[in-house]
């Protein structure tokens, strides 16, 4: 049964049983009123769709009682007021006072009933972008709460230090970013935390990982394209510049952009305007660009793979992401942190012994904060006691604690082998806990379909592998 109801607010008793009983035939559930005082009471309780109104009922001293308080207590309501014949005067009266449509008393139920199902379909369309509004909103709020700097975690002097010049960047709303570190030191976090923190924080934030699309496919997504600049361009297409108009784009992995886009970017970033993949129409937009890397651009700049006019425009403001090797006193905090986040998701209550505390300490963490985070989460779903202890370590973390397979004492060849390692067992174990789902294991792990391929080519990863 349609429960949206109906409330008909008119002294004339035919007219008021006659829309009535049509009404029902409809499924809608329909309320009458013959007195100004009984529709105010009706109004008050009930949340209606659509509200018909004499604008002649007796002690309505302006005719138009019932259409105020109806848009004062509800203003999605809809309003059909019904006047006298030829008192075209007052409808438009009432039309200028919030009345969505009205008909004369001589109009036949057809003619009402077509009104009302219109008004009704109206009332729905509104009540959805309201509720769509609502919901942005209460988003909005979350991601703000979310990326606000204090869950930006650390005590350490180095990290507090880059959040000193993260925090100047996002007052200033428009200066070009480039986030440099290794893999897993939290970029993409600190550039959401730019945008949220910033005046642009309403506008679009719009996330781009380079190389995650293909070369091909790349110039469209970001500058868009019109139909037939390409066998499949069956229609226009905005990039996602456009897209991120007056607020945010986030270009991860930057360092992988196709030399021959790389010219399209700096013109960008030069002059704020583009043109789109097949077209020589030139578009403007104002958008802030934040740009994240973990390689190294001046060796890519000498081997010819990144311009050295683009680094410069990019290199407006530097942010250096310090690994956590380099802020292990923040280890302890991180660990409560989310230790605390994933029990609660999960309604555990757990704890580290020190033993435990005292292996994180002594690691040297490849993956970053990424990598920790994932050893938390794997420690919470997988122990069966209050205290988690070492034995509860996955095998191939626990050997990389002890560095049995570390054979120089140089320390960058060092940290390259525990890399390496890390990344081949921890990827073939994931892989493996998801039956070989490669959209689901690249889920899991934080990184795109493309990327996973790459690495399971580059460690030769099979079905058959054992941890």
């Amino acid at each position: 049964m349609n429960q949206t109801k109906i409330l008909i607010a008119d002294d004339d008793r035919t007219m008021r049983k006659g829309i009535r009983f049509e009404l029902e035939d409809l499924n809608y559930q329909v309320f009458e009123a013959a007195t100004v005082e009984k529709a105010s009471e009706l109004l008050k309780k009930n949340s209606f769709g659509l509200v018909i109104s004499d604008l002649k009922m007796p002690e309505i001293s302006d005719g138009m009682s019932v259409l105020k308080e109806s848009k004062k207590l509800n203003p999605n309501t809809m309003v059909l007021v019904i006047t006298a014949f030829g008192s075209i005067e007052i409808a438009v009266q009432a039309m200028q006072a919030g009345a969505d449509d009205f008909v004369t008393k001589d109009a036949s139920i057809d003619e009402i009933k077509i009104k009302v199902e219109k008004l009704l379909q109206l009332h729905k369309t509104k009540i959805e972008h309201f509720l769509i509004r609502e919901e942005n909103v209460r988003l909005r709020k979350e991601l703000e709460r979310k990326y606000k700097f204090e869950n930006l975690i650390g005590n350490s002097k180095i990290f507090q230090d880059t959040l000193k010049i993260v925090g100047k960047v996002a007052e200033d709303g428009e200066c070009t970013v480039l986030l440099q570190g290794e893999s897993g030191t939290g970029k993409e976090l600190v550039a959401r935390a730019i945008h949220y923190n910033s005046p642009r924080k309403t506008k679009p934030y719009i996330v781009m990982n380079v190389a995650a699309v293909p070369g091909t496919l790349l110039e469209s997504e970001l500058f868009g394209h019109v139909r037939g600049a390409f066998t499949d361009a069956v229609k226009d297409r905005t990039g996602k510049l456009k897209l991120a108009e007056g607020g945010t784009i986030f270009l991860d992995e930057i360092g992988d952009m196709p030399i021959n886009l790389q010219v399209k970017l700096l013109r960008f970033l030069q002059e704020k305007t583009f043109e789109p993949l097949g077209s020589d129409q030139v578009l403007l937009a104002d958008v802030r660009i934040i740009v994240a890397t973990n390689q190294d651009l001046l060796k890519k700049i000498q081997d010819k793979s990144f311009r050295e006019d683009l680094f410069y425009r990019l290199n407006v403001v530097p942010i250096q992401l310090p690994s956590l090797r380099e802020r292990k006193e923040d280890i302890p905090i991180l660990t409560d942190h989310f230790l605390n986040n994933f029990c609660l998701k999960r309604n555990k209550n757990l704890k580290f012994n020190a033993d435990i505390l005292n292996h994180f300490l002594n690691y040297e963490w490849p993956g970053n904060i990424r990598e920790l985070e994932n050893v938390i989460e794997q420690l919470v779903v997988l122990s069966t006691n209050e205290i988690i202890q070492i034995s509860d370590l996955a095998q191939p973390f626990q050997k990389f604690i002890t560095m049995d397979t570390i054979d120089t004492d140089n320390l960058s060849e060092a940290r390259c082998k525990l890399v390496t390692i890390f990344e081949k067992q921890f990827i073939s174990k994931a892989l493996n806990n998801n039956s070989w789902n490669i959209s689901l294991t690249a889920k899991s792990i934080g990184v795109s379909r493309e990327g996973l391929h790459r690495m399971i080519k580059k460690y030769g990863l099979s079905k058959n592998d054992k941890l």
